[in-house]
């Protein structure tokens, strides 16, 4: 099978889906022996093209990331959260989790969202471990790529720039799906300057890559959705403008034909994101909840493997 690099690592972000909570740390396949794991996910796992059973990273039940070498490179893929449910509480409740005031660390630029940050300190020294191992195994110098979705692609920018810090390990380049604002203006230029050929994959309809939302953009939705955004979503907005966060990487947008296309400039970037809270807010004013939450999925048959994989890996 042959698919691009974005693919391939889409395909190890759901791979990552795989870890249990309990699971241990170690070297094996993840997705071998849970109960939970579909068909589909162990073709998304194989379609990753592993040269050998990846590194388990994991920390307290809760965070968890795979690190294996394909013939790519070094793949990092930091596991996510499950998809908000299909309900309005659900979906204000994921708001309301990511709209966390940043904090600032000694070994980083700026600020950074404050659970994303907790998250990388746990699983970085499993994650330079492993690939230590398996630079140490190969015969020359591996590229290394950094990714994840949702919580994992919000964590990656941040992982991306402390294993550079902290460790010296320099990652060749970061591409994640469906990830949260990383970190305050600060953070993100001097992650752009330092890493310029990041992407960033944002699904139509998807609300998790648009929080925490940046100040323009929250101008933005309060002039055009003002009268009619519900009290909860005005005061996380409110809050949320002081905190001055913003994106990283290029974006690549899928649309809603599930087509994607870069969007270089940071302006057309704003604009999309201005017009994906109007869609987002329309469909939750009419009880369309489904919709929102399924814009999120990273599985086979939903917008970020038809747009990214088209049918190379899941099929038709």
């Amino acid at each position: 099978m042959s698919i691009d690099l974005s693919c391939q690592l889409l395909c190890a972000c759901e791979a990552a889906y795989c870890v249990a909570p309990d699971a241990p740390n170690g070297k094996y396949n993840p997705c071998n022996g849970n109960p939970k794991v579909t068909a589909d996910m162990k073709k998304q796992y194989d379609a990753v093209g592993f040269l050998e059973d990846p590194y388990i990273v994991t920390s307290a039940q809760i965070e968890a990331a795979v690190v294996g070498q394909t013939t790519q490179g070094i793949i990092v893929a930091l596991r996510g959260t499950l998809a908000p449910a299909k309900n309005i509480d659900s979906i204000l409740d994921w708001m309301q989790d990511l709209m966390l005031e940043p904090m600032s660390n000694i070994n980083l630029p700026g600020k950074v969202h404050s659970g994303f940050l907790l998250a990388v300190t746990l699983l970085a020294p499993g994650i330079k471990e492993a690939i230590e191992k398996i630079q140490a195994a190969s015969s020359g110098p591996l590229d290394i790529y950094v990714t994840g979705h949702s919580k994992g692609g919000g964590m990656a920018p941040i992982m991306t720039q402390y294993l550079k810090n902290v460790y010296g390990i320099k990652a060749t380049q970061a591409i994640f799906f469906a990830g949260p604002n990383p970190g305050d203006t600060d953070f993100c230029n001097a992650f752009n300057t330092e890493f310029p050929n990041t992407l960033r994959y944002q699904n139509y309809l998807d609300i998790v890559p648009l929080l925490p939302a940046t100040p323009m953009v929250i101008d933005t939705i309060e002039t055009i959705l003002g009268s009619i955004l519900p009290q909860k979503i005005k005061n996380l907005l409110d809050d949320a403008k002081s905190w001055n966060y913003s994106y990283v990487g290029t974006m690549m947008y899928i649309d809603e034909s599930r087509d994607p296309a870069k969007k270089e400039s940071s302006l057309e970037a704003d604009l999309i994101i201005a017009e994906d809270w109007a869609s987002i807010g329309k469909h939750l004013l009419t009880g369309n909840f489904a919709d929102v939450a399924n814009a999120h999925h990273s599985a086979c048959g939903y917008g970020y493997m038809d747009g990214t994989c088209g049918t190379s890996v899941c099929g038709s």
